[in-house]
């Protein structure tokens, strides 16, 4: 006939059936981590019903690792923070049973804000919020916006260890991760800030001061358009929180913002844009012809020796010819700049011009402004 037995341990105290003497089942625990205690029965198999978990003291608690037998292998078990572990033994003989465990520590986190998703990296072996003495652990919070308003977020301020508060840097992503070494008993508070995000809309121009604020600190935000073909003029914001006509302006951050710049066509700059291309090529035809210019008339001024030989008998010959030289050089140089200038000018009108039509055909402007910025460029070079 087989015997069965049943033998509960509890918090490191052992509990068994009667038996009557026979063969020994020693059962102990590594590092003492409870109350030894020893069997004696006859055959069969017995139950061992071990605590997956016990107390250490307040703040500790001891969880189950791993058993051995007859100082054998030590074989894992499955890790868990309620319940018992059954170990069935064949006492065909003798036996020494060990348990071994470890010291586990709570670990809390808390946030601020009840939205906000709390991660344990890696999870504790045991599935609740425990976890083993020197082990390395991460506690990451995911920074939460707002689904009705995604202009809206909360965002990782600060956060503390055991009361003692930490910063998170100047840079948080999405989420921010916190490490911990577990010592002991440890308490995690992250504090977070509402975040508004303040958006800038332009069609013109660069922007500059988009992005997240804090709820209640102050924006500043600017408009540039100092490209100088730019047909456009500032006129101001939509907002009425900002300074009207400023391209430069500040804001309390109390809710979600969007500012939008206005801009209005500024036809008085037009004939600017039309003729400044021009000026440049004819500043270097300018340039070109006075370097030829003088080139020439040095020349002229200084002949060689070759073409200007005067015998010392003909004085007056040589100065008469040198007169007549430079009556005929200014004659020829004032028929060419009056020639020179009007080529210019007409070459100037007819580059405006064709800037100016094509202004017109992109549609900036109209007949009528064209109409009339045309009759100010032809007056302009009369």
């Amino acid at each position: 006939m087989v015997l069965f037995g049943c033998c509960i341990a509890a918090a490191g105290h052992a509990y068994a059936q009667e038996a009557p003497a026979g063969r020994q089942l020693q059962v102990n625990y590594a590092e003492n981590t409870a109350e030894s205690y020893t069997l004696f029965v006859d055959s069969g198999r017995y139950s061992i019903s071990q605590s997956y978990s016990w107390v250490r003291d307040e703040g500790s608690r001891y969880s189950l690792v791993s058993y051995s037998i007859d100082g054998g292998p030590h074989i894992e078990i499955p890790r868990k923070a309620r319940g018992n572990f059954m170990l069935d033994v064949a006492m065909d003989s003798g036996h020494t049973v060990v348990f071994q465990a470890t010291v586990q520590y709570p670990v809390s986190a808390v946030a601020d804000h009840g939205d906000l998703e709390i991660i344990f990296s890696p999870p504790s072996p045991t599935g609740d919020e425990w976890f083993d003495v020197g082990s390395d652990i991460t506690i990451t919070v995911s920074n939460k916006e707002n689904p009705g308003s995604p202009d809206t977020r909360q965002q990782i301020a600060s956060w503390s260890l055991d009361n003692s508060k930490r910063p998170v840097g100047s840079e948080v992503g999405s989420s921010f991760t916190a490490p911990i070494k577990v010592a002991s008993a440890h308490q995690v508070k992250f504090e977070s800030q509402t975040q508004y995000y303040v958006r800038v809309v332009t069609d013109q121009g660069t922007k500059s001061g988009e992005g997240w604020y804090d709820e209640g600190s102050i924006a500043t935000v600017s408009i540039d358009n100092d490209d100088l073909f730019t047909v456009y003029m500032f006129d101001g914001w939509d907002d009425t929180g900002m300074q009207p006509g400023e391209k430069t302006g500040t804001l309390l951050v109390d809710s979600p913002k969007t500012l939008t710049a206005k801009w209005s066509p500024d036809y008085s700059r037009l004939a600017g844009i039309a003729i400044a291309p021009i000026g440049g090529v004819i500043a270097m035809i300018l340039l070109k012809k006075r370097s030829s210019s003088t080139a020439e008339k040095a020349s002229k001024v200084h002949p060689s020796t070759d073409k200007l030989q005067v015998s010392a008998s003909a004085p007056l010959l040589a100065f008469q010819q040198r007169a007549g030289v430079t009556r005929v050089e200014k004659s020829t140089a004032h028929n060419d700049d009056s020639s020179y200038a009007k080529e210019i000018t007409g070459y100037a009108l007819q580059k405006s011009v064709e800037k100016l039509q094509s202004l017109r055909t992109s549609g900036l402007v109209s007949d009528a402004k064209y109409s009339k910025v045309n009759e100010k460029l032809e007056q302009s070079f009369d």
